[in-house]
């Protein structure tokens, strides 16, 4: 697993923000038993190991922040 994070100023209300990202890799036996909860979770896709040091999954380019 990798995990960084940073800090910045919100634009909206002016306080200071503090965000950890985490990235990790998992093996599953099923796709069928993955469960991803929508409040943590904006989108995922899933990419093989070529995909990722490419940059680019089925079409979607892949962004790091």
């Amino acid at each position: 697993m990798t995990e960084f994070g940073w800090s910045e100023i919100s634009k909206s209300t002016g306080r200071q923000i503090h965000w950890r990202k985490h990235v990790f890799e998992m093996e599953v036996e099923s796709l069928n038993d993955l469960k991803l909860d929508p409040i943590e979770h904006q989108n995922h896709l899933w990419a093989t190991e070529e995909e990722v040091k490419q940059d680019n999954v089925g079409g979607v380019e892949l962004s790091y922040m």
